[in-house]
C-alpha cells in the first residue's frame, strides 16, 4: 500500500510540475505514470533523477523544448571539431523565462504567429539568440518591412513568396542564412529585379540572383541596378530587324540572358552585332576604328 501510494504521490507531483511548462497531454501524462512506476522499487522509493531524465527523453517533451535540442547538436558539432561549446543547455526555468523575454520584444513589432509559435523561439534559443541582439534584429527587420518601396516588396512576393507582413518575421529569422539564399541576398535580388521593371524588363529569381550575387561585394552596384539594365536596353536594338528590312537572329530575351551570365548567349550576340557592324560598313563606306564603327550610335544595335 505504501508503494503505491508513494507512486501516486510522486505522478501528481510530476505531474504539476511539467503542466506548468504546457505538458498536460493524455499521452505524456500516461507516458510520466509508467516512467515512476517502472522506477520505483518495491519499498516505495523512487529513483528521482532518473525519472526526470526519462520524461525529458519524450517526444512530447522535446518537442515542447525543440531549442534545447538545437543546442544540443551545436554542442556536439563544436565538441567534434575540437572547440570549446560557448553555452549549454537551459534548464525549463530559464527556458521559458527567455521565451517570455523574447515574446515582450516581438510583441506587437512583428506578426503574432511568429512569436505565438514555439518552434521559431525555439530557432531563436537553439542558435543562442541573445535578447540584445534580438532587439537589434526587430529594429531591422522593421525597417526592411517598412522602409522596402514598393516595387521592392513586390519582387520579393514575386521571387520569393514573401507577403508585406512576413518580411520581419524573414529577416528576424536565424536560419534563413543556411537556405539557399540569405535574407540579405534576397532583399538584393528584389531591388536588381525592381530595377529591371522600371527598364521595363522582366526577369526571374534566377538572373535576378545572378546578378545581385555578381555585385555582392559592391553594394553600391546593387543598389545602382539600373545602370544594368540600362545597358540591356541599349543592347536591346539587336533584338529587332535591321534598318534593310532583314530579321534578328536573336530575341529580347536572348539579349537579357546575356546580360545575366548566359555565355552562349553572349556569343550569339557578339555574332549578331558583327553582323550588323559588317552591313552598315558595307552599305555607307564607314570606316571601322579600334574604337568600333564610326557612326553606329545611329544604327539600330
Amino acid at each position: 500500500m505504501a508503494r503505491e501510494e508513494e507512486v501516486k504521490n510522486a505522478r501528481d507531483l510530476f505531474y504539476a510540475e511539467f503542466a506548468q511548462y504546457g505538458l498536460s497531454g493524455k499521452d505524456f501524462l500516461d507516458s510520466i505514470m509508467r516512467i515512476v512506476n517502472n522506477n520505483t522499487d518495491a519499498a516505495g522509493n523512487i529513483a528521482n533523477a532518473t525519472v526526470k531524465s526519462q520524461i525529458r527523453a519524450t517526444p512530447e517533451y522535446q518537442k515542447r523544448f525543440a531549442g534545447n535540442i538545437i543546442r544540443q547538436n551545436k554542442i556536439k558539432e563544436m565538441m567534434d571539431k575540437g572547440e570549446i561549446p560557448t553555452f549549454g543547455e537551459l534548464d525549463e526555468k530559464s527556458y521559458i523565462e527567455l521565451e517570455d523575454s523574447y515574446r515582450n520584444i516581438l510583441r506587437d513589432k512583428v506578426p503574432p504567429n511568429f512569436y505565438n509559435d514555439s518552434a521559431s523561439l525555439a530557432k531563436l534559443i537553439g542558435n543562442d539568440i541573445s535578447t540584445t541582439e534580438l532587439s537589434g534584429r526587430v529594429t531591422l527587420a522593421q525597417q526592411a518591412a517598412s522602409q522596402a518601396n514598393p516595387e521592392i516588396k513586390q519582387q520579393l512576393q514575386a521571387l520569393y513568396g514573401i507577403q508585406e507582413s512576413q518580411i520581419a518575421s524573414y529577416f528576424l529569422d536565424p536560419t534563413v542564412a543556411q537556405q539557399s539564399i540569405s535574407a540579405i541576398a534576397a532583399g538584393n535580388s528584389a531591388i536588381v529585379a525592381a530595377a529591371a521593371q522600371r527598364s521595363g524588363l522582366n526577369i526571374n529569381r534566377q538572373q535576378a540572383e545572378f546578378i545581385a550575387t555578381a555585385n555582392q561585394t559592391d553594394v553600391n552596384a546593387v543598389l545602382s541596378a539600373q545602370d544594368v539594365f540600362g545597358q540591356v536596353g541599349q543592347t536591346a536594338g539587336l533584338a529587332v530587324g535591321d534598318v534593310s528590312g532583314g530579321a534578328s537572329t536573336v530575341t529580347a530575351q536572348d539579349v537579357l540572358s546575356a546580360a545575366t551570365g548566359d555565355a552562349e548567349k553572349q556569343a550569339l550576340l557578339a555574332k549578331e552585332k558583327q553582323k550588323r557592324q559588317a552591313e552598315y560598313a558595307a552599305a555607307s563606306g564607314m570606316a571601322e576604328t579600334q574604337k568600333g564603327v564610326v557612326g553606329l550610335q545611329r544604327a539600330n544595335l
